[in-house]
C-alpha cells in the first residue's frame, strides 16, 4: 500500500513554557507542508487523557495545517501539564509549568513554597520535596536573578546573584 505524505514536519512553539499564576499561555502547532500542497487538519489534546476544559485550554483553528491552544488563567493545578498535537500521523509535545512569584532573594521550590536563595544548593534539604538540593536545579537562577559567570578561568562560588545587585561595585559571586 502506497502511503502518500502531504507534510514535512510538525512543530510545537514553544515545546515547554514557564507561567506565572493568573497568566495565559499559548503554544502553535504546525505542520510544515510539501510545495503545492494544502496543510492538514491539526488536534491538541492533554497526555494525561482528561478532556481539554472548556474556557479554561481552548483551541483557535485546526484547519490548513496550524492550531493555536490557549490556556487561560494559569493556575498550580496546571503546573506539569502535557498537551499533545496530532495529525494522526505525526505528533508534537509541548509542556506547561506553574511557577509561584517569589520575593527577591527566594526562589520557589517544587511544592511552590519559596525559600531564601541562601538555602538552595547548601548540602542540607530545605523544600519539603528535596527541590532545594536537585543537583540540575542548583545550576538554575531564579526569576529576579542573574547566573554567575566564569571570569578569568576562576569558577564563582555561587551560581546565581540578584538582578539589583548587578554593577553595584560589588562582586556577587
Amino acid at each position: 500500500m502506497n502511503v502518500q505524505k502531504y507534510h514535512e514536519d510538525l512543530t510545537v512553539t514553544p515545546e515547554e513554557v514557564k507561567a506565572r499564576p493568573g497568566t495565559t499561555v499559548q503554544f502553535l502547532c504546525e505542520l510544515s507542508t510539501i510545495t503545492g500542497m494544502k496543510g492538514g487538519k491539526v488536534f491538541w489534546m492533554r497526555t494525561d487523557r482528561q478532556d481539554l476544559r472548556p474556557g479554561k485550554e481552548e483551541v483557535i483553528g485546526t484547519n490548513g495545517g496550524r492550531a493555536l491552544l490557549i490556556v487561560k488563567d494559569v493556575g498550580r493545578f496546571d503546573h506539569n501539564i502535557s498537551y499533545m498535537c496530532t495529525d494522526g500521523y505525526s505528533k508534537g509535545y509541548a509542556k506547561l509549568y506553574v511557577q509561584e512569584v517569589c520575593a527577591p532573594g527566594f526562589r520557589p521550590c517544587g511544592s511552590q513554597e519559596c525559600l531564601e536563595e541562601t538555602k538552595f544548593c547548601d548540602g542540607v534539604v530545605d523544600c519539603e520535596d528535596g527541590y532545594d538540593e536537585i543537583p540540575s536545579k542548583c545550576s538554575e537562577c531564579g526569576v529576579n536573578e542573574n547566573v554567575c559567570g566564569i571570569v578569568n578561568d576562576v569558577k564563582p562560588l555561587k551560581n546565581c546573584y540578584l538582578q539589583f545587585w548587578h554593577c553595584d561595585g560589588e562582586d556577587d559571586c
